[in-house]
């Protein structure tokens, strides 16, 4: 049973903090890193940085770890699309593999400082440009890559360009008295790129952290603009995991209209 009291994003435990910053010079400027503390954050997974340089990560992050993705040139006028970048506070993190890297997808599996445990953290950026065909080839991708670890503790961040309403994937929650059995969202349209996650969820027992936690109970827009709000930014963990997490919130930030999302571990 949710207890809202037990949940609290402002402590001293490692926090994940992901964000569509629409261009990664934005990540640097002082709004950005102060208004999300950063430099305090063990795991920062950027998308849509539009960079199309192989090793992208500034010296103002030198004390993490940087694995990149470069953006994909479509035209030869305007920006590059896409472009994602998966940084680990040396601090926190030691041993990290790189599992897998393309153009949509980074995955590290990683073992935190202190402890025997063990992370897989997957950054994923679906453009709304990629057809359902190529959509459900990359999710069959991700769960072949995942199906050996499904023991270990899994961290499924990104925009996937996909609306799926208030569903309720999988709520093999009863351990963890920081996550509501319900699912909220403000947002009520489903997409059928929606129901596609929907379903790569239920398959792989992963539960969608919008809409659960204290800090986002209400399931709160994570894309706002003057075009209209939506979700298309989310949390999953799988079962491992979500006996982890005390707290996820939506934070609005400076240069994009996509919100930020900071998980409590």
């Amino acid at each position: 049973m949710y207890n809202k009291n037990n949940s609290n994003l402002v402590n001293s435990n490692r926090i994940l903090t992901y964000l569509n910053i629409s261009g990664i010079s934005n990540i640097y400027k002082q709004d950005v890193l102060e208004g999300l503390d950063l430099f305090s954050s063990s795991f920062i997974g950027v998308v849509e940085t539009w960079s199309e340089k192989d090793n992208f990560c500034s010296s103002v992050f030198k004390n993490f770890y940087c694995i990149s993705s470069p953006a994909v040139r479509i035209n030869v006028k305007g920006r590059a699309s896409g472009g994602l970048m998966l940084m680990s506070s040396k601090s926190y993190v030691e041993d990290i593999e790189t599992l897998h890297i393309d153009k949509f997808t980074i995955i590290i599996k990683c073992k935190l400082k202190y402890s025997n445990a063990k992370v897989i953290i997957v950054l994923v950026y679906y453009p709304p440009s990629l057809s359902i065909s190529c959509v459900l080839e990359c999710l069959e991708t991700l769960e072949d890559i995942l199906d050996p670890y499904e023991k270990e503790k899994i961290v499924i961040l990104g925009d996937f360009n996909a609306r799926v309403g208030d569903c309720d994937c999988n709520s093999l929650l009863a351990l963890n008295l920081c996550l509501s059995e319900k699912r909220n969202s403000n947002d009520k349209f489903i997409t059928s790129r929606g129901k596609r996650i929907v379903e790569f969820c239920s398959r792989n027992q992963l539960t969608i952290l919008n809409g659960r936690t204290n800090s986002d109970i209400d399931g709160e827009y994570t894309f706002v603009d003057t075009i209209g709000s939506s979700v298309t930014d989310y949390a999953m963990v799988n079962q491992s995991a979500s006996s982890c997490i005390k707290d996820m919130k939506v934070c609005h930030v400076s240069h994009s209209p996509h919100c930020a999302l900071q998980i409590n571990l």
